[in-house]
């Protein structure tokens, strides 16, 4: 009784297949050729959206470099009081951009400068007194076991003095090393 049940459902399943098959003929449809066009289209789309993206992406890049060379600038071609002003301006926004844009290059270089100071450093007597100007984040001196006074124009950590690298708060004689 089984296997009468299960030829009558195979029949009932070719008569489909080939029911199917005379109106794809009779349609002029090719249901393969049909199915790889979609596959082309979707492909081809979903390639549109990601050099969409990618190209979004590039100039995106070239804007926060360009924002960085731009801030660079300003700290560079100013006296220190008048780059500490004009960060504080717009502290956070300037501040971001700045360390986003030199984050994006230090990316680039072969070689992060920091590193091979922070192994320098590591190499010294620990009683040494280091003054990092232009710090960021402070990661020299959480990288190290000296004592480190960390200065930048803009404080993001606790742990950063903001000041006019040309005024710090330090007594003269009072570090061994400078790094900037």
């Amino acid at each position: 009784m089984l296997k009468k049940k299960l030829k009558r459902l195979q029949k009932q399943n070719d008569k489909s297949r080939d029911s199917k098959k005379q109106i794809n003929t009779k349609l002029g449809i090719n249901i393969e050729v049909l199915k790889k066009t979609l596959e082309i289209q979707v492909n081809t789309k979903s390639k549109a959206k990601n050099s969409t993206n990618s190209l979004r992406e590039k100039m995106q890049d070239k804007l926060i470099a360009a924002r960085f060379r731009f801030l660079n600038e300003q700290m560079y071609t100013n006296e220190g009081k008048d780059a500490q002003n004009f960060f504080k301006s717009d502290l956070a926004a300037s501040f971001k951009a700045y360390h986003d844009g030199y984050g994006q290059q230090i990316a680039r270089w072969p070689l992060n400068p920091l590193d091979t100071i922070i192994n320098r450093v590591k190499k010294l007597s620990k009683e040494y007194v280091v003054a990092d100007l232009g710090c960021g984040d402070a990661r020299l001196s959480k990288s190290v076991p000296q004592k480190v006074h960390s200065f930048d124009l803009v404080g993001n950590d606790p742990s950063v003095t903001a000041c006019d690298m040309a005024h710090v708060p330090l007594k003269n004689n009072s570090v061994d090393v400078a790094v900037f």
